[in-house]
């Protein structure tokens, strides 16, 4: 997802701090932390592409991160970020169908550091099943009187398209 698949380039990088500086008031940007405005816009911008996000991948450090930002009181409102990103309009958004901001997160240790893997569940991997390599090994093996049935497939991923995907950097 990250590096591509050899037909596919390398995701593009959204760096959080251009996109902080791009806004009229911009937020401060704090490296290794998720800002609702920031992660707001990456989201928008994602969807105006026509690619819109429906599934971050991130590791164990953005992980809490995410639950920093969705369930933990953090703003001087006594606020959530996700009670901030409702304020904001985002309950609306998510009845617009162009604008489609259900995002589950996706749990990766080898995710990398200080960094959020966007991309669009659906139009980004597939999984390939070699055809006619369902070699099934119809061994019988008599093992304390249990049969054993061995089969074997070949499978694989494969990018669908290249543009469904994009990294924000928090760094």
């Amino acid at each position: 997802i990250v590096n591509g698949d050899g037909v596919n380039a390398a995701a593009p990088v959204v760096n959080a701090s251009a996109l902080a500086a791009a806004m009229p008031q911009p937020p401060a940007t704090v490296a290794g932390r998720v800002n609702w405005e920031v992660f707001l816009a990456w989201l928008l911008g994602q969807a105006a592409k026509g690619v819109p996000i429906d599934t971050v991948l991130g590791n164990q450090a953005m992980y809490l991160e995410w639950l920093r930002m969705f369930g933990t009181p953090t703003l001087s409102s006594g606020l959530s970020q996700g009670d901030a990103l409702r304020a904001a309009g985002v309950d609306v958004a998510l009845r617009n169908p162009g604008f489609d901001f259900n995002v589950d997160f996706a749990y990766s240790s080898a995710a990398p550091v200080n960094k959020l893997i966007g991309f669009n569940k659906n139009e980004t991997v597939e999984e390939l099943v070699e055809n006619g390599s369902d070699i099934e090994e119809s061994q019988r093996v008599m093992d304390n009187q249990k049969i054993r049935y061995l089969r074997t497939e070949n499978k694989g991923y494969r990018l669908v398209f290249g543009d469904t995907r994009s990294i924000l950097n928090l760094d």
